[in-house]
């Protein structure tokens, strides 16, 4: 597909452009699932996990208000880099809410 639309507009300047725009689209839908729900609640947050895989917890700064604040949590390890661990975290905002992260770890494997 990607050879025929550049044989279509071969000589043209909005070749790149167009093939760029095909290629987003193309990316699997999967990937932006986990963030295009929204969570009111930590059983909703943690079902949402469950179900997707993941969850990009979009928050604001208490101290900053103008501040966005983004935390990724996953379903398992194998979501975490290199040098990261899963480990239960307390969400911000959300009172008694713990969910697992992935969490930079030290040479000791320790945060």
């Amino acid at each position: 597909m990607l050879h025929d639309l550049r044989t279509m507009f071969a000589g043209t300047k909005k070749a790149p452009i167009l093939i760029a725009a095909v290629a987003v689209l193309c990316l699997p839908a999967s990937s932006f699932a986990a963030s295009a729900q929204r969570a009111d609640d930590c059983a909703s947050m943690k079902q949402l996990i469950q179900d997707a895989g993941k969850y990009l917890y979009r928050y604001t700064d208490p101290k900053h208000p103008s501040l966005q604040l983004y935390t990724l949590y996953v379903r398992s390890d194998s979501q975490c880099n290199v040098g990261e661990a899963l480990e239960a975290e307390a969400v911000p905002l959300r009172d008694g809410c713990t969910i697992p992260t992935c969490v930079k770890q030290d040479t000791y494997g320790q945060h």
